[in-house]
Protein backbone atom coordinates (compact mmCIF):
# COMPACT_ATOMS: atom_id res chain seq x y z
CA UNK A 1 0.00 0.00 0.00
CA UNK A 2 1.49 3.34 -1.03
CA UNK A 3 1.96 5.87 1.76
CA UNK A 4 -0.28 8.92 1.95
CA UNK A 5 1.03 12.41 2.63
CA UNK A 6 0.89 13.38 6.32
CA UNK A 7 -1.34 16.33 5.36
CA UNK A 8 -3.92 14.14 3.60
CA UNK A 9 -6.46 15.19 6.25
CA UNK A 10 -6.82 18.21 8.52
CA UNK A 11 -5.26 17.78 11.95
CA UNK A 12 -5.36 19.31 15.39
CA UNK A 13 -2.23 18.95 17.50
CA UNK A 14 -2.59 19.25 21.26
CA UNK A 15 0.71 19.94 23.00
CA UNK A 16 0.98 18.84 26.63
CA UNK A 17 3.51 17.93 29.28
CA UNK A 18 3.38 15.02 31.68
CA UNK A 19 5.59 16.90 34.15
CA UNK A 20 8.76 15.37 32.68
CA UNK A 21 8.56 15.49 28.87
CA UNK A 22 6.60 17.52 26.33
CA UNK A 23 4.31 15.52 24.01
CA UNK A 24 1.86 16.12 21.19
CA UNK A 25 -1.45 14.33 20.66
CA UNK A 26 -2.80 14.35 17.08
CA UNK A 27 -6.46 14.26 16.04
CA UNK A 28 -7.31 14.00 12.34
CA UNK A 29 -10.68 15.42 11.37
CA UNK A 30 -12.90 16.20 8.38
CA UNK A 31 -13.40 19.91 7.74
CA UNK A 32 -16.58 19.04 5.83
CA UNK A 33 -18.28 17.50 8.89
CA UNK A 34 -16.24 18.89 11.78
CA UNK A 35 -14.02 21.80 12.81
CA UNK A 36 -10.84 22.40 14.82
CA UNK A 37 -13.03 23.31 17.82
CA UNK A 38 -14.93 20.01 17.57
CA UNK A 39 -11.67 18.05 17.19
CA UNK A 40 -10.28 19.71 20.34
CA UNK A 41 -13.54 18.91 22.13
CA UNK A 42 -13.07 15.23 21.11
CA UNK A 43 -9.52 15.26 22.49
CA UNK A 44 -10.78 16.78 25.74
CA UNK A 45 -13.45 14.06 26.05
CA UNK A 46 -10.79 11.38 25.48
CA UNK A 47 -8.53 12.85 28.20
CA UNK A 48 -11.48 13.25 30.57
CA UNK A 49 -12.41 9.58 30.03
CA UNK A 50 -8.99 8.55 31.33
CA UNK A 51 -9.83 10.38 34.57
CA UNK A 52 -7.48 9.94 37.49
CA UNK A 53 -5.78 6.97 35.81
CA UNK A 54 -3.43 9.46 34.15
CA UNK A 55 -0.80 11.55 35.87
CA UNK A 56 -1.30 15.29 35.77
CA UNK A 57 -1.10 16.42 32.14
CA UNK A 58 -0.83 20.16 31.57
CA UNK A 59 -2.05 21.47 28.21
CA UNK A 60 0.55 23.78 26.65
CA UNK A 61 -1.51 24.76 23.61
CA UNK A 62 -3.06 23.59 20.36
CA UNK A 63 -2.39 23.98 16.65
CA UNK A 64 -4.37 23.24 13.51
CA UNK A 65 -3.03 22.12 10.14
CA UNK A 66 -5.58 22.20 7.36
CA UNK A 67 -5.68 19.51 4.68
CA UNK A 68 -2.84 19.93 2.11
CA UNK A 69 -1.23 22.70 4.17
CA UNK A 70 2.45 22.43 5.05
CA UNK A 71 2.25 24.47 8.25
CA UNK A 72 0.22 24.48 11.43
CA UNK A 73 -1.20 27.59 13.11
CA UNK A 74 -1.92 28.15 16.80
CA UNK A 75 -5.53 27.96 17.93
CA UNK A 76 -7.01 28.61 21.35
CA UNK A 77 -7.42 25.37 23.29
CA UNK A 78 -11.09 25.00 24.28
CA UNK A 79 -10.72 22.29 26.96
CA UNK A 80 -9.51 22.16 30.53
CA UNK A 81 -6.05 23.45 31.43
CA UNK A 82 -5.04 20.04 32.79
CA UNK A 83 -6.21 16.45 33.12
CA UNK A 84 -5.43 13.66 35.56
CA UNK A 85 -3.81 13.87 38.95
CA UNK A 86 -0.54 13.18 40.71
CA UNK A 87 3.10 13.41 39.72
CA UNK A 88 4.59 11.03 37.19
CA UNK A 89 7.59 9.09 38.50
CA UNK A 90 10.62 9.23 36.21
CA UNK A 91 10.61 5.44 35.82
CA UNK A 92 7.29 5.64 33.98
CA UNK A 93 8.15 8.65 31.76
CA UNK A 94 8.92 6.54 28.62
CA UNK A 95 5.76 4.39 28.96
CA UNK A 96 3.16 5.14 26.27
CA UNK A 97 -0.36 3.79 26.00
CA UNK A 98 -1.70 3.35 22.47
CA UNK A 99 -5.21 2.93 21.18
CA UNK A 100 -5.15 1.33 17.72
CA UNK A 101 -7.35 0.42 14.81
CA UNK A 102 -7.65 0.29 11.02
CA UNK A 103 -9.80 2.10 8.50
CA UNK A 104 -11.98 0.20 6.01
CA UNK A 105 -9.22 0.68 3.43
CA UNK A 106 -6.69 -0.90 5.78
CA UNK A 107 -4.88 2.24 6.91
CA UNK A 108 -3.45 1.94 10.40
CA UNK A 109 -4.66 4.37 13.07
CA UNK A 110 -3.24 5.01 16.53
CA UNK A 111 -3.55 7.47 19.35
CA UNK A 112 -0.74 7.55 21.92
CA UNK A 113 -0.85 9.08 25.36
CA UNK A 114 1.85 9.32 28.00
CA UNK A 115 1.02 9.33 31.70
CA UNK A 116 -1.42 6.41 31.98
CA UNK A 117 -0.79 4.84 35.39
CA UNK A 118 -3.21 1.92 35.24
CA UNK A 119 -2.48 -1.65 34.28
CA UNK A 120 -0.24 -4.29 35.79
CA UNK A 121 3.49 -3.91 35.21
CA UNK A 122 3.83 -7.26 33.41
CA UNK A 123 0.88 -6.79 31.03
CA UNK A 124 1.35 -4.65 27.96
CA UNK A 125 -2.21 -5.08 26.71
CA UNK A 126 -4.98 -3.38 28.67
CA UNK A 127 -8.48 -4.74 28.02
CA UNK A 128 -11.52 -2.54 27.54
CA UNK A 129 -12.91 -4.18 30.69
CA UNK A 130 -10.64 -1.77 32.62
CA UNK A 131 -13.09 1.07 33.26
CA UNK A 132 -10.98 3.96 31.99
CA UNK A 133 -9.69 2.05 28.93
CA UNK A 134 -13.29 1.17 28.01
CA UNK A 135 -14.36 4.79 28.61
CA UNK A 136 -11.52 6.09 26.42
CA UNK A 137 -12.46 3.71 23.59
CA UNK A 138 -16.09 4.83 23.93
CA UNK A 139 -14.99 8.50 23.75
CA UNK A 140 -12.95 7.83 20.59
CA UNK A 141 -15.82 5.95 18.96
CA UNK A 142 -18.24 8.76 19.86
CA UNK A 143 -15.86 11.25 18.24
CA UNK A 144 -15.95 9.20 15.03
CA UNK A 145 -19.63 10.07 14.66
CA UNK A 146 -18.54 13.71 14.40
CA UNK A 147 -15.76 12.91 11.90
CA UNK A 148 -12.97 13.24 14.48
CA UNK A 149 -10.09 10.85 15.19
CA UNK A 150 -10.07 9.77 11.55
CA UNK A 151 -7.44 7.65 9.85
CA UNK A 152 -4.98 9.21 7.40
CA UNK A 153 -7.23 8.18 4.49
CA UNK A 154 -10.16 10.12 6.00
CA UNK A 155 -11.96 6.93 7.00
CA UNK A 156 -13.31 5.93 10.37
CA UNK A 157 -11.03 3.42 12.07
CA UNK A 158 -12.40 0.30 13.73
CA UNK A 159 -10.68 0.18 17.11
CA UNK A 160 -9.15 -2.76 18.88
CA UNK A 161 -10.93 -3.49 22.16
CA UNK A 162 -7.76 -2.95 24.14
CA UNK A 163 -4.93 -0.48 24.54
CA UNK A 164 -1.29 -1.48 24.19
CA UNK A 165 1.54 -0.23 26.35
CA UNK A 166 5.22 -0.11 25.49
CA UNK A 167 8.33 1.84 26.29
CA UNK A 168 8.98 4.52 23.67
CA UNK A 169 12.63 4.30 22.56
CA UNK A 170 12.99 8.05 22.12
CA UNK A 171 11.88 8.81 25.65
CA UNK A 172 13.93 5.94 27.08
CA UNK A 173 16.97 7.65 25.59
CA UNK A 174 15.86 11.06 26.87
CA UNK A 175 15.22 9.63 30.35
CA UNK A 176 18.60 7.91 30.58
CA UNK A 177 20.60 10.65 28.84
CA UNK A 178 22.09 8.48 26.10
Amino acid sequence: MAPLAPNNTSRVFVDYTDGINPHTLECRFSEINSSPANAMFAVGNFLTALGTDIDLLVILGARVQHQTSLVSSPVTWNGAANYGTGTMPGSRAPLQTMFQGRSALGRRWKLSIFGYKGGPADNFRLASSIATIGAAITAINAAHAGSNFQAIDGGTPVLQLYASQNYNNHFETVQHGR
